[in-house]
């Protein structure tokens, strides 16, 4: 984070402006998080100007892409599907592969949020050309084939893969949450467990671009299991982001409003504190 912003200052002071977008453009990506985005907002705005200036279509049209994830994390749909719009109509317009790749993960993240489950895996199935030459593109493809088998209620598929990738020691924090999810949704005994042990290593978990994504699968996890114990830090944990909308990475997928789960969260704490009431009157 330091050295972005010691980047991003000696651009400026150089007066350079193709230095001054490219240190802004890293800035945003290394400083993502899920409490930055007002400082975000007004990076990305300003690399979009300075590449539009420069004539740089690229860097824009990534940029745009950057500014649609962080509007629909805001609940600014409408303003989002522009500039995920102008993706699309880059991405067909040029042929240029990454764009190609990065207009179909958005698409697929379009099948997943409404429920059109044959399209996504018909479209995770057939990426565009070289799209997994990329580990970004491999990571994403992952993370929505995880979200569809969610979806379709067979995540057990992906069970022994995530857990071997755990075993590598080399799983983020929001693989583990994912692990926890799957324990749960398969049944499997060692749910509760897992789960509190991810519940308590939120504390020192990165709250970088995933950290939303990897607490809001903990709270979904245990909404569905019922764990009072673990629903107050939770609760705390997705407060401040009560008006905000779950965007996996850079836009690649949805998982809805933080606002619903902190509604289901309460409801379990209340019904905690009603149980001692009653153990208390007794």
């Amino acid at each position: 984070w330091g050295h972005a912003s010691t980047a991003v200052a000696l651009a400026r002071r150089l007066g350079d402006p193709r230095a001054l977008t490219i240190a802004l453009a890293t800035w945003v990506l290394v400083t993502w998080g899920p409490d930055d985005t007002d400082a975000r907002m007004a990076a990305i705005d300003e690399v979009i100007a300075l590449a539009d200036d420069l004539a740089w279509v690229d860097v824009v049209v990534e940029a745009r892409n950057w500014r649609a994830a962080t509007l629909l994390q805001l609940g600014r749909r409408a303003e989002s599907e522009v500039e995920t719009a102008a993706l699309h109509d880059w991405a067909a317009s040029s042929g240029r592969p990454f764009f190609v790749a990065l207009a179909a993960m958005r698409q697929i993240g379009t099948y997943l949020e409404h429920g059109r489950l044959h399209d996504a895996e018909h479209a995770l199935s057939n990426p565009p050309r070289g799209a997994h030459a990329s580990p970004n593109f491999s990571e994403a493809a992952a993370a929505q084939l995880f979200l569809l088998r969610l979806a379709q209620g067979t995540l057990g598929e992906l069970l022994a893969v995530i857990e071997s990738f755990l075993d590598a020691g080399q799983a983020p924090f929001a693989w583990r949450a994912a692990r926890v999810l799957a324990l749960v949704q398969t049944g499997d005994e060692r749910a509760a467990d897992a789960l509190c042990t991810e519940v308590r290593a939120m504390r020192t978990a990165p709250r970088n671009w995933l950290w939303l994504t990897a607490v809001a699968l903990l709270a979904d996890a245990c909404i569905a299991i019922g764990d009072r114990r673990s629903a107050r830090a939770l609760e705390l944990a997705l407060r401040a982001h009560r008006g905000d909308t779950v965007v996996v990475a850079h836009g690649i997928a949805t998982l809805g409003p933080v606002g619903v789960r902190l509604e289901s969260l309460e409801a379990l704490i209340a019904l905690g504190l009603d149980h001692k009431e009653v153990a208390s009157a007794a």
